[in-house]
């Protein structure tokens, strides 16, 4: 820490501020170490280290530093609350899952029940075949409460059902092909990246930094938010999934895309 400490202390009291410096020291640290950084910055000088770098920064390169300090659960947190607000689709189910007290809590374990993801495709099953309409109150259910391995057992039991059910003996329908047939708008756009995300959570993100930086305009956000969340997770799986895909690699992309001090943070992460 004192050598990093001493870094920090660099980029602000050498002569003007040292952008490259701050983008070495964040970059090449995790989430909490940044916490402590911020920690021993206060109790040394007594001032606080966000606020410094606000004065310092400007434009979108301060605003991905300060995402930057920020605890990713604190981050992360917001940015969830403004996806279910925009969620209008699934809003009764939504309800419905909050009174009986299910929504929200996913099964965080890596257990799989095999006879559990039999019973679950199947009540998938008859909730999309439903005489009244399709009951996206149980897709709901299922499909935000069952831990993520749980849920690739399902999906697979669910074209089994499928199949089972098919007159002419051939193989039945995926779960997004059911999903496609069965919803609409929102809710299905919600539900088949739930089983998306499931499916390969690098492959997923590989499509989503893709699609950020695809078109006339790059969406510096979503690209921002998508790298700076994965860099302590999966994110070298996901560089591996974007040059698999795309034949291009995730850091040549960024660096076309986005320049100046930003595109040196960027790189320095996916680096």
């Amino acid at each position: 820490m004192d050598e990093t400490f001493l870094n920090v202390n660099q980029c602000f009291f050498s002569t003007g501020t040292d952008e490259k410096a701050i983008i070495k020291v964040l970059t090449s640290r995790t989430n909490s170490q940044r916490q402590e950084i911020e920690h021993y910055y206060k109790t040394a000088y007594g001032k606080d280290l966000v606020t410094d770098l606000k004065k310092e920064l400007s434009g979108d390169f301060e605003d991905l530093v300060m995402v930057l300090m920020e605890p990713y659960s604190q981050y992360d947190a917001r940015f969830l609350r403004k996806a279910m607000e925009q969620l209008a689709a699934i809003k009764d189910a939504y309800k419905k899952e909050e009174r009986e007290g299910t929504h929200g809590k996913r099964d965080e374990s890596y257990v799989v029940d095999l006879n559990r993801a039999k019973a679950d495709a199947q009540v998938l099953y008859e909730a999309g075949e439903n005489t009244f309409g399709t009951d996206e109150s149980e897709f709901q259910r299922i499909l935000v409460t069952r831990n993520w391995m749980q849920m690739r057992a399902i999906f697979d039991a669910y074209q089994e059902v499928e199949t089972k059910h098919s007159l002419f003996e051939i193989a039945g329908r995926s779960i997004e092909d059911s999903i496609k047939r069965e919803m609409s708008g929102d809710l299905e756009k919600t539900f088949l990246t739930i089983v998306k995300y499931c499916r390969n959570p690098a492959k997923y993100f590989a499509e989503v930094l893709h699609k950020a930086m695809a078109g006339l305009g790059t969406d510096e956000d979503r690209l921002t938010r998508t790298i700076i969340t994965r860099s302590e997770i999966d994110l070298g799986d996901i560089k591996r999934a974007y040059e698999d895909k795309y034949d291009k690699s995730l850091a040549s992309a960024v660096e076309s895309e986005v320049g100046g001090d930003v595109k040196r943070l960027l790189l320095g992460l996916i680096k």
